[in-house]
């Protein structure tokens, strides 16, 4: 599968991924290094690889299905394996709504990050409260999505 045909099975694809790193300010930088916390298959890696040469690029995801060698590894956004002050850009897009301890979660990337590091996050949200609730069933995607005001 092509990395553009790969991008597709997450919300924004990578006009949001490039949106998060214009807003960020980030994109003329030459070098940096950058984790994508819950890659999936890697799409935003090579992505971002081939947009930015000199860019270091890897991810992580807690499915070891996904992880490929040289581009990822399996590991948990709520632990991660890398020292304190390490990484200037962790990327999570839809993946911090997915995790068990999101709070955890975010303590673990500024612990990673480097001073002045960014923490870059698109997730999904509800637009409405019935969009939570399934009558029981498992809510799949919206599983963890929160209303804007942050009630489930």
């Amino acid at each position: 599968m092509r990395q553009s045909e790969r991008s597709m099975c997450r919300p924004g694809g990578f006009a949001l991924t490039e949106r998060l790193i214009k807003m960020a300010g980030i994109g003329g930088r030459e070098t940096l290094r950058v984790v994508d916390v819950g890659c999936g298959e890697g799409a935003t890696i090579g992505y971002l690889r081939e947009l930015h040469p000199g860019w270091e690029v890897s991810g992580i995801d807690a499915d070891p299905a996904f992880c490929a060698a040289g581009m990822t590894e399996t590991g948990r956004a709520e632990s991660l394996p890398f020292p304190d002050g390490s990484i200037d850009v962790i990327l999570m897009e839809c993946s911090l709504s997915k995790t068990e301890q999101p709070e955890r979660a975010a303590a673990e990337a500024f612990r990673v990050l480097k001073t002045g590091g960014w923490l870059l996050i698109s997730d999904m949200y509800a637009r409405r409260r019935e969009i939570l609730s399934d009558g029981g069933r498992d809510a799949g995607a919206a599983g963890k999505a929160r209303t804007v005001s942050g009630n489930a």
